[in-house]
C-alpha cells in the first residue's frame, strides 16, 4: 500500500510537470489571435534545430514564462512544494547495479522535483522562459531544451555522476561535446543481451540535448541529432501554421503525429528521412529484410491509401487562462464518404448529465438505429476490392469470415430507438465499493447515482423492459412528473421518472432527492459520441474521507510527515474537468474543458 501511494503520487508529479510546461496565461490571446491569422514568426531558438519533416514533434512556437506556466495549476489548488519530499523517498532509490542511463534519468527526475521547492528553472538551469521541443531526426527520437547561459545544467549533470558513481564515455561531434551512457545488458529468455543503443546528453548553442546513439556511422545520427541544423526547419515550413489556422490551436502548446509520413517511409524507405533512416538502423543491426513483407510496390500503395484517409493527430490548447483552458486533439479526417457515414453513429448526450451536483458523469451517445447500417458499410468498404498486399489481403480474408450483420441486426431491432446513455455519480463510498469484490449488491448501497437513457420515446422502453421484468409491466411514468418507485431487487430505493427524451433512474438517496429536480430534455439532437466530466473538489474529497477512516489509518500511518503532506495537497484541489469526443467534418474530435470554480 505504501508504495503504491508512492508511486502514483510520483506519476501525478510527472504529470503535472508536463503539463505545467505546457501552460501559459491568457495575456497574449491578442497577438495569438492575429498570429493564427496571418501566421506565427516563432522567437524559440530550438526549433531551428527541428527538422520540416519531423514525424512527431511537441513544442511551442512562441517560448512562455514559467511563472505564467504555473498560474492555472495554482488556482487549482496544487502546492508542487510538496513533491520534493518524494526526492529523497525510499521508492526512488535505484540501486547500485542499475545500468549508468537509469541511474542518470533518476538522478535528473529527483533534482526535478527537488526544484519544487523554490525556482524550478533556476535550479534545474534552463531558461525561465520556457522552449524546449521534443521530436524525431530521422527515426531518432531528440528531446531539446533552453539553458539559462549559466553553468548550472552542466554542474547538475557532474554532480548526479559524482553520487551515482557513474563514469559516462565523453565524445564529440563537429566540435559538439556529449556524454554517452550504457543501458548495459538486458535479460531475454535467460540470456544477457546488450541493449542496442545508448542515452546521450549534451549542451551545445546554450542549449541541452537528449538523445539515443546507434550503431550507425556518427553522420548518421549524432551529426543529425546534435550538431546540424537542418535544411529546412520546422519553422520555416507550413505545418505549424496551418494547424494552428485550421484548428484553432494556441502557439505555445503543440502535438504533432505525421501518421501519413511514417507509414510512406515504412514502406518505402527512400520516400523521407525517416524511412531511410529506419532501414539504415535494421540493416546496422543485421536484419535489412525486416520490413520487406511491407515494402511491395502493393503495400506501398494500399497501405499509404489507407493512412491517407487518417493522415495526422494533432492537438494543442484553444484558450488557455489563469482559470480556465480549452484543449483539442485531431485525429484528421480526409475522406468524406467515411466521416459522413461515421457521424451517423453518433447519439444523444443527454444536457442531464452536465450539472454542478455530480461528482463525475460519463455519456454514451450511440445511435442504434444507425449501427448496423453503419458496420455495414464500414465492412463493405474494407472487404470489398480485394488487397494485393499480403499482410492486408490476409487481414481482410478473416473479416470478410465474420459478418457482423445478422448479429447487428437483432440489437439493432430491439434497441433501435435508443439515442445515448448516461451515468452521473453524485456520492460513493469507496469503502462499500471495495467489497463489491465479494457482494455484487454492494456496489448499489454504496452509490447515489443517476442513469439516463436517450430514447425517441423512453417510455416504450419500460414497456420493453416489461416483458422480460413482469413487476415492470403495471408502471406508468408520467413525463414531468414525480419520480416513481421501481419494484427492482436492490438492495436500495430505485426511482424512475420521465424527463422529455430521458428515462432518468436514480438510485441512493442524495440522487433521489435531486430527481424530481431535474429538467426536461426536449431535444434530441445527436451532439456526440462519448462525454465525461468530473469535479475534482468533490472527488478528492472523497478520497480524504476513506483516508480518514478508521480502518486506513494504520496504513497511512506507514507513510512519512512529508507524504502526508502531499496526500494532504490534495484536498485545496478544486475545479471541474469535462470532455467531449465526436466525430466531425475534420475528423474525430477529442475536446477537453478545465474551469476552476
Amino acid at each position: 500500500m505504501k508504495k503504491f501511494i508512492i508511486i502514483a503520487i510520483a506519476l501525478i508529479a510527472v504529470a503535472i510537470g508536463v503539463y505545467l510546461y505546457k501552460n501559459k496565461s491568457s495575456d497574449d490571446g491578442l497577438v495569438s489571435s492575429i498570429g493564427k491569422s496571418l501566421g506565427v514568426t516563432s522567437s524559440s531558438a530550438v526549433l531551428e534545430y527541428v527538422p520540416a519533416d519531423t514525424v512527431f514533434f511537441a513544442g511551442s512556437l512562441q517560448p512562455m514564462s514559467y511563472d505564467k506556466a504555473m498560474e492555472l495549476s495554482r488556482n487549482m489548488g496544487f502546492d508542487l512544494t510538496s513533491f520534493v519530499a518524494l526526492a529523497d523517498n525510499e521508492a526512488m532509490d535505484i540501486g547500485s547495479d542499475a545500468p549508468d542511463a537509469a541511474k542518470l534519468g533518476f538522478g535528473l527526475y529527483k533534482a526535478y522535483l527537488k526544484g519544487f521547492a523554490g525556482d524550478l528553472p533556476k535550479a534545474l538551469g534552463i531558461s525561465s522562459n520556457l522552449d524546449g521541443a521534443i521530436y524525431t531526426a530521422g527515426a531518432l527520437p531528440v528531446m531539446r531544451f533552453s539553458l539559462d547561459g549559466s553553468s548550472t545544467f552542466a554542474d547538475l549533470i557532474a554532480g548526479i555522476e559524482k553520487e551515482q558513481q557513474i563514469t559516462p564515455t565523453v565524445g564529440n561531434i563537429n566540435g559538439v561535446e556529449y556524454r554517452e551512457y550504457s543501458f548495459d545488458k538486458i535479460t531475454v529468455n535467460g540470456e544477457k543481451k546488450e541493449v542496442p543503443v545508448t542515452l546521450i546528453i549534451a549542451t551545445h548553442d546554450n542549449q541541452a540535448v537528449v538523445t539515443l546513439n546507434t550503431i550507425l556511422d556518427d553522420t548518421k545520427d549524432l551529426k543529425v541529432t546534435l550538431a546540424d541544423k537542418p535544411t529546412e526547419s520546422i519553422v520555416k515550413s507550413a505545418t505549424l501554421n496551418g494547424l494552428m489556422s485550421k484548428y484553432g490551436y494556441e502557439g505555445h502548446n503543440l502535438f504533432y503525429l505525421d501518421n501519413l509520413a511514417a507509414v510512406k517511409g515504412l514502406t518505402d524507405p527512400g520516400a523521407n528521412s525517416f524511412g531511410q533512416m529506419v532501414q539504415d538502423l535494421a540493416a546496422a543491426y543485421g536484419n535489412p529484410t525486416a520490413l520487406q513483407d511491407i515494402q511491395t510496390p502493393a503495400c506501398k500503395a494500399e497501405y499509404t491509401a489507407l493512412m491517407a484517409n487518417w493522415p495526422t493527430l494533432s492537438a494543442g490548447y484553444t484558450e488557455i487562462g489563469a482559470k480556465s483552458a480549452k484543449y483539442k486533439m485531431m485525429l484528421e479526417g480526409t475522406n468524406a464518404g467515411l466521416l459522413e457515414t461515421l457521424q451517423k453513429l453518433q447519439g444523444h448526450l443527454s444536457p442531464m448529465l452536465d450539472d454542478k451536483n455530480y461528482m463525475f458523469s460519463l455519456g454514451i451517445g450511440l445511435n442504434m438505429g444507425e449501427l448496423t447500417p453503419v458496420v455495414t458499410d464500414l465492412w463493405k468498404r474494407f472487404t470489398k476490392d480485394p488487397f494485393q498486399c499480403a499482410p492486408l489481403a490476409e487481414m481482410q480474408a478473416e473479416i470478410k469470415q465474420n459478418n457482423p450483420m445478422m448479429q447487428l441486426g437483432m440489437v439493432g431491432g430491439m434497441l433501435g430507438g435508443i439515442k445515448g446513455l448516461g451515468f452521473a455519480v453524485v456520492d460513493m463510498d469507496l469503502a462499500g465499493i471495495e467489497q463489491a469484490k465479494n457482494n455484487p449488491m454492494a456496489a448499489a448501497d454504496s452509490m447515489s447515482m443517476f442513469v439516463t437513457l436517450s430514447a425517441d420515446d423512453p417510455m416504450s422502453l419500460v414497456q420493453m423492459v416489461a416483458q422480460f421484468q413482469p413487476m415492470l409491466a403495471n408502471i406508468e411514468l408520467e413525463d414531468g412528473g414525480e419520480p416513481k418507485s421501481l419494484p427492482l431487487p436492490l438492495p436500495v430505493e430505485v426511482k424512475g421518472t420521465l424527463r422529455g427524451h430521458d428515462l432518468v433512474i436514480s438510485f441512493g438517496d442524495k440522487a433521489n432527492a435531486l430527481a424530481g429536480a431535474l429538467k426536461s430534455n426536449t431535444s434530441i439532437d445527436y451532439n456526440g459520441l462519448f462525454s465525461f466530466s468530473m469535479d475534482m473538489g468533490k472527488y478528492f474529497g472523497m478520497i480524504d474521507e476513506l483516508a480518514a477512516k478508521d480502518e486506513n489509518k494504520g496504513k497511512l500511518d506507514e507513510l512519512s510527515e512529508e507524504q502526508k503532506k502531499v496526500l494532504d495537497m490534495f484536498k485545496n484541489v478544486k475545479g471541474k474537468v469535462s470532455e467531449k469526443i465526436n466525430f466531425t467534418n475534420q475528423g474525430l474530435a477529442i475536446d477537453v474543458e478545465m474551469n476552476v470554480e
